[in-house]
């Protein structure tokens, strides 16, 4: 860190000048530590001297970054049945897996959230997600590899019955998605 900057009265004079540099670094403990500077004293024949004195404090600080949190699965659920149980169609095909969508087309998708899923009611977690792992799928014909994916129990109702099923959720980029047939 540089100290400059003091004001010289001479002669009674208030112009600016700066003083030489002066370095100061923070302890290595973090905490301040006060430095001062003093400018030599000048005096011209005839006039009065006046010495100017600077300080300043060095403060260590840090800097602290955190990731933001992953999504689990049953927070994931709990959204997911929240979304269907109050009839947002949108929230549920945008957390369709990318993947499911690619492979059939956000029009097959959209219509088959709107006739089936959103169909459902009582929808929720009816055990543990498994561990996260790489799966193959077939979607609409075509292999698809899946990463981060765990499979849980649940159970829901459509059409007036109550059904057991496994769903499937996949973890991208810090988000948890569902995988589809969209038939």
């Amino acid at each position: 860190m540089i100290l400059a900057g003091a004001i010289l009265a001479l002669n009674g004079s208030t112009e600016p000048a700066i003083a030489g540099p002066a370095t100061t670094s923070p302890a290595a403990s973090g905490e301040s530590t006060p430095t001062t500077t003093r400018l030599p004293e000048t005096t011209a024949p005839g006039s009065t001297s006046t010495t100017v004195a600077s300080t300043t404090t060095a403060v260590a600080t840090t800097t602290t970054t955190t990731a933001a949190p992953t999504e689990t699965v049953q927070e994931f659920v709990e959204l997911y049945a929240a979304a269907i149980a109050n009839g947002d169609a949108d929230f549920v095909l945008s957390r369709l897996h990318p993947q499911v969508v690619e492979q059939l087309s956000i029009d097959v998708c959209q219509s088959w959230v709107a006739t089936e899923i959103m169909a459902l009611s009582d929808y929720e977690m009816a055990g543990e997600p498994t561990e996260p792992q790489n799966r193959d799928f077939s979607i609409a014909g075509s292999p698809v590899r899946i990463d981060n994916v765990s499979s849980v129990p649940v159970s829901f109702t459509f059409g007036g019955q109550s059904f057991d099923s496994t769903a499937d959720f996949a973890l991208l980029d810090g988000v948890i998605y569902w995988l589809g047939t969209c038939e």
